[in-house]
Formats: structure tokens, C-alpha cells, sequence
């Protein structure tokens, strides 16, 4: 029973680490994105899709994220990245 225990407490603490590390790597991608937009104000999803090498999809659920953060404001032309 010990053994059974240390194996989940082990699997436990693996996921955790992986939960932590994706987490990571999201907040890289959205602070790419804001730096991009801060540089290119009007820059079309598309070309960001192709600049950041992911899908149109992708950056209008991030700049959902980001926007829902209060760290950006779309415009009529482009997103505006809150200082």
C-alpha cells in the first residue's frame, strides 16, 4: 500500500510540474503577442498568425485572454496594448 501511495503521490507531483510548465509557456506566447502589437499596433490577425507561426484562431483566443486581462483594447483598427 505504501508503494501505491508513493506512485500516485509521484504521479501527482508530475502533473503539477507539466501544469506549471504549460502555464509557462502560455504566458511566453501572450507577452509575444503583446509585444508584437506593441510594435505593430495595426498589424492584421493574419499577419501575426503568420509572424508568431500559429493559426488566426489561436491569436484571436489570445487576444480574448489578454483583452479579458484588461492588457489590451481592441480599436476599430488594431489592439491597443495597456502600459
Amino acid at each position: 500500500e505504501f508503494m501505491e501511495q508513493a506512485k500516485e503521490q509521484a504521479k501527482q507531483e508530475r502533473r503539477e510540474r507539466r501544469r506549471i510548465a504549460q502555464s509557462s509557456r502560455f504566458d511566453d506566447r501572450l507577452d509575444a503577442l503583446l509585444t508584437l502589437y506593441v510594435e505593430n499596433p495595426n498589424l492584421t490577425r493574419a499577419e501575426a498568425a503568420e509572424r508568431l507561426g500559429c493559426t488566426r484562431q489561436t491569436i484571436y483566443n489570445r487576444l480574448a485572454v489578454l483583452e479579458q486581462q484588461g492588457r489590451i483594447r481592441k480599436n476599430g483598427r488594431g489592439v491597443e496594448v495597456i502600459q
